[in-house]
């Protein structure tokens, strides 16, 4: 009892110590909803005078029925008597935005809050809420409702289209897609009423097939269908095994087998082969694989299946330490070519040729390569190319070598800057349109800043052309040839606040897909999601490329859809 009453008394002396909370210079000065629009900057001030210490807080509720969205974020400036809220197309709405002064007095360790005042402004965002607010729409044959929700609040008559084509006129939509409607659409609903004229748009995908894992790696097979890697959980192990499967042109399964043995295994390229079987490669710590054992915590994982999904042999190659497979790809002889890191310190770059069988014919160890980075390698001419970065992580560079199909000799090597002194690292490389090479990759301008980069090289390794993408800073992973064009597509991962005007301000980063000309300019910016990064792409025929993205969450998963790059 005689600690409850002290603490009273330290209360009561408190606020007898101390005076109330003034709030003045309140701005803006208004009890009328303040009616803003996509893009508007409003800025709150509030002025607090009070005779002790003190804590301020900002917020903002999104008072929308069923809302999806939580927009106290938007508020910045969350310990100063100024802030700021930007809305965006993504914020219509009704809210209310909240500060509040706590005044306190300190009492050694403890602190007791004496008075508190608050300012309160209702706020509405015109334009048009459409929720679910996802990109992925339903699988072919399922539904998706859409409903939409114009603010400010009032009567409204709705207006759906799909790719520009009317398809609704309700408040609500249903879309049923169909197989033909696979792939990537712009959904668009307008509202005229009370508000006035309004309009909202969002591109939804249709997939083609979906994967549990954020890693997943795929090819597109000739008959239209794909060779997918997914994790298996296995509770009879402590490491996870993983397999490969077949879907034919309509995403159905038409086969399944499981690679490795009794240790970890991962997937991380797959191509067809020249007999049109299945050749996939990645890094695996079982015991024994095949007639092969394991030399050291990991080795190269190597598996040939032949076209019905039936494993034709298996073989793990490595060092003492641990190995990590990069890609493989079939060779016009009939064997593969593989790249990938060999040992742990130092770690070198490790490439590698296979008969048809799998018999190793040459290796080549890069010991003057230590660094680590994705690497790529293609066939062009008869020769091997291969692109990657090495050196020191604050300093690394990029190289482009030329390798002799023979005995893997280095017919020339290029070191590539992609501008002056600053970091390059070049992650995919693939033939020119009129000859050469054309490699990709990105600029690191500082911690937070990177921008995509190609260039053209000569059969000599000459470079003939370089851009570095200012309109599109971001990480690029892989680029490929397009003789239908002609020129070249580069796919990754690239900051809203150039390409999409609605987060500006912001850092946040969508998978995107660049066009680029036969001399590498860029010709056409194509946003596929806002949520989902870019994994990989593969050609299909014409112009289209079968696109791979993961879901940034801890509940990972892999979209699989077509993308016309010849459309709009």
């Amino acid at each position: 009892m005689k600690w409850k009453s002290l603490s009273v008394l330290w209360v009561v002396l408190a606020a007898v110590l101390s005076g109330c909370i003034t709030l003045s210079d309140v701005s803006p000065d208004t009890d009328e909803t303040i009616v803003l629009s996509p893009g508007d900057v409003q800025a709150f001030h509030v002025t607090a005078e009070t005779g002790a210490n003190e804590d301020i807080y900002w917020g903002i509720t999104n008072t929308n029925d069923d809302s999806e969205l939580d927009e106290w974020y938007k508020l910045t400036s969350p310990h100063t008597e100024t802030t700021e809220y930007h809305p965006d197309t993504e914020s219509p709405g009704s809210y209310q935005v909240k500060f509040t002064c706590h005044e306190y007095v300190k009492f050694g360790d403890y602190s007791v809050i004496i008075n508190t005042a608050t300012k309160t402004w209702d706020m509405v965002v015109k334009g048009i809420e459409v929720l679910p607010a996802k990109e992925m729409s339903a699988s072919v044959g399922s539904s998706q409702t859409y409903a939409a929700t114009a603010y400010p609040t009032g009567t409204y008559a709705y207006t759906w289209f799909l790719d520009d084509v009317q398809v609704g006129a309700e408040q609500e939509y249903t879309f049923t897609p169909t197989a033909a409607q696979r792939g990537l659409h712009t959904l668009k609903v307008t509202a005229t009423g009370a508000g006035g004229d309004l309009t909202y748009s969002c591109r939804i995908i249709v997939p083609f097939a979906q994967a549990v894992s954020s890693t997943a790696p795929f090819f597109v097979c000739d008959d239209g269908g794909l060779i997918i890697s997914k994790p298996i959980d296995d509770s009879s192990t402590s490491a996870g095994k993983s397999s490969l499967y077949k879907l034919d042109s309509q995403g159905q399964l038409l086969w399944d087998v499981t690679c490795g043995d009794d240790g970890r295994t991962v997937i991380q390229s797959i191509h067809t082969a020249t007999d049109g079987g299945i050749i996939a490669a990645g890094y695996s710590s079982s015991t024994a694989v095949g007639d092969t054992t394991n030399s050291g915590e990991n080795d190269w994982y190597i598996v040939k299946a032949n076209s019905a999904g039936t494993i034709v042999w298996q073989i793990l190659l490595g060092s003492t330490g641990s190995d990590y497979m990069d890609s493989i790809i079939p060779t016009s002889d009939g064997g593969f070519l593989a790249l990938g890191m060999y040992g742990t310190s130092p770690r070198c770059t490790w490439l590698v040729k296979l008969d048809a069988s799998g018999a190793l014919v040459w290796e080549r160890t890069f010991t003057d390569k230590t660094g680590f980075t994705a690497m790529a390698v293609v066939e062009s001419g008869g020769y091997y190319i291969l692109a990657g970065t090495f050196g020191a992580t604050d300093a690394p560079r990029g190289y482009i070598d030329k390798i002799n199909p023979v005995d893997g000799s280095t017919i020339w090597e290029v070191t590539y800057d992609a501008d002056g002194n600053t970091p390059t690292y070049l992650t995919s490389i693939t033939p020119g349109v009129d000859g050469g090479y054309v490699v990709a990759g990105y600029i690191r301008t500082s911690v937070t800043d990177t921008f995509a980069c190609a260039a053209k090289l000569s059969e000599t390794g000459v470079v003939e052309w370089q851009h570095v993408y200012t309109d599109a800073p971001g990480d690029t992973e892989i680029i490929m040839s397009d003789p239908n064009i002609p020129g070249y597509v580069l796919g990754g991962d690239f900051t809203t606040d150039i390409i999409h005007a609605a987060y500006a301000g912001t850092s946040y980063r969508c998978a995107t897909v660049l066009t680029l000309d036969s001399d590498g300019f860029l010709s056409r910016l194509t946003v596929l999601a806002y949520s989902y990064f870019f994994k990989d792409m593969q050609p299909m025929d014409d112009s289209t490329y079968m696109m791979s993205l993961r879901l940034n969450s801890s509940d990972a998963e892999t979209i699989f859809f077509p993308l016309d790059i010849s459309v709009e």
